[in-house]
């Protein structure tokens, strides 16, 4: 069902049939194992003879892909829009996730994974396990709770808890560690200071 004959641009292999289940190109390995297989309609499997996606790599002896040259990049490029690329980059042992033109110019990296754990959001060079650089105060990070309350918890290298940032409807404040208020800061209305199971120690007013 096919014809391979020599051009200009080298070998060309024209597939006859578009049925999904017709082989365009096979290469076999011992025990018949599919290595490559392009099926009449386009798709491509490496070491399958089924592929299910437009590229399908399926498990091999190693378990891995792997893109290996200076620089390594893998790119999604969106066909239904203009400039509006994401790139996967490894280079000087930093994993950067960037965006990028139709053109491969005006990259900008977005996220930067370094080796020892460190993570960057809006720089390349972070210095603590999270840094984000950019934005302003009411943008730069955002906790969203799934109800009325949302917090941060703290917790020591034992994995003893030592405290909450805590939010709950309009206060926000500190927590001990048995999740009792500290610091109680209500709008337009207190701040409270409390010790020993939220016994209250002392309480500014807003009207004074």
């Amino acid at each position: 069902n096919s014809a391979t004959h020599s051009q200009a641009h080298g070998l060309n292999v024209q597939i006859a049939s578009s049925n999904v289940a017709a082989y365009g190109l096979r290469v076999n390995t011992g025990g018949n194992v599919h290595a490559l297989a392009v099926m009449g309609n386009g798709t491509v499997g490496f070491n399958t003879g089924t592929p299910d996606a437009d590229v399908h790599f399926y498990q091999g002896p190693n378990n891995r892909v792997m893109i290996e040259s200076n620089g390594p990049t893998l790119v999604f490029k969106e066909i239904n829009s203009t400039n509006q690329n994401w790139a996967f980059y490894h280079n000087a042992g930093a994993l950067n996730i960037r965006t990028l033109a139709d053109n491969y110019g005006s990259i900008v990296d977005r996220v930067t994974f370094l080796q020892d754990g460190k993570v960057g959001i809006g720089t390349v060079t972070p210095d603590s396990k999270l840094e984000i650089a950019g934005g302003g105060f009411n943008s730069s990070l955002k906790i969203k709770g799934s109800a009325s309350h949302t917090g941060i918890q703290f917790e020591d290298s034992d994995g003893n808890t030592d405290g909450y940032i805590y939010s709950a409807s309009d206060s926000i404040g500190f927590l001990d560690s048995g999740t009792h208020w500290t610091i109680q800061c209500k709008n337009n209305d207190y701040i409270r200071f409390c010790t020993n199971d939220d016994t209250e120690h002392m309480r500014i007013k807003s009207d004074g």
